[in-house]
């Protein structure tokens, strides 16, 4: 059964949903939700397991596509634009595949439906090596956090899960649960490979997706291919997925422009 996802609502006009990567939530994208807000109503999702969303012990791609679709549904909204990074990439991709009907366009930030080393359980052992409850501040945890991962950047990310409640800090992720599914997330359905996703060739939301990426500071402008090749671009880094996401739009367009075909391959 789908689970009701928390989210964020900004502005007004035509529907766009944004999914974020493992261990970020719907506060990630605040700031390209403002910038795109002035025309569109930006809906940042916090997927199972994370920000202010419920736990289950279960987290699939289908399961997670099929939050989405439960909430793109009572939202009543109409063939939304679905802007997925990384782990959200793979959902909403796993979300065109299997219910098409749901998505307008698709932009897949930083992913590409294939399987992925394992590099993040180790983040995992990391927090869950701490005990948030009994650390007296945030600087403790950061200090513990930067024992065990040696990244700084990685450690301010992770820390931004870390929230007061009921007067101790505690992790705002599901770790467990997220822990059991790391298989499962570095892969992508084989059962999908075999089918496809035909949406609209505007580029419009991928290139303000860009240009707002490109006014935070948090991306290398990169311009797109223009070759027509039928196939998934390789995954960036995250410093460039912003700027190089107008390409992303397009993934796999035709050599006419007609349509964007995604392959699950």
């Amino acid at each position: 059964m789908p689970l009701q996802l928390a989210f964020e609502d900004l502005g007004d006009g035509p529907p766009v949903v944004v999914l974020h990567g493992l261990f970020g939530s719907s506060r990630n994208w605040r700031g390209i939700a403002r910038a795109l807000s002035a025309e569109h109503r930006v809906i940042c999702v916090d997927l199972r397991n994370h920000g202010r969303s419920p736990w289950i012990g279960s987290m699939t791609y289908s399961e997670m596509a099929a939050d989405v679709r439960a909430l793109i549904r009572s939202e009543r909204l109409d063939r939304p634009v679905v802007i997925g990074h990384s782990m959200g990439g793979k959902t909403a991709m796993t979300l065109a595949l299997e219910s098409p009907e749901s998505v307008g366009r698709l932009i897949a930030v930083d992913i590409a439906p294939v399987s992925y080393a394992d590099r993040l359980t180790p983040y995992v052992e990391a927090m869950l090596s701490i005990d948030p409850r009994t650390t007296a501040d945030r600087a403790e945890a950061m200090r513990q956090m930067s024992e065990k991962i040696p990244d700084a950047t990685a450690v301010a990310f992770l820390m931004q899960n870390l929230a007061v409640r009921n007067d101790h800090f505690d992790w705002q992720l599901n770790l467990p649960a997220i822990g059991a599914a790391i298989p499962e997330l570095c892969a992508f359905p084989a059962e999908l490979a075999a089918r496809r996703f035909d949406g609209d060739a505007d580029h419009r939301i991928a290139v303000r997706l860009r240009d707002a990426g490109r006014q935070r500071g948090i991306c290398r402008a990169v311009p797109p291919d223009t070759d027509g090749r039928d196939r998934w671009r390789r995954p960036l880094g995250p410093r460039r997925s912003a700027g190089r996401v107008s390409g992303c739009a397009g993934a796999g367009a035709s050599h006419r422009g007609a349509s964007t075909r995604t392959d699950a391959r």
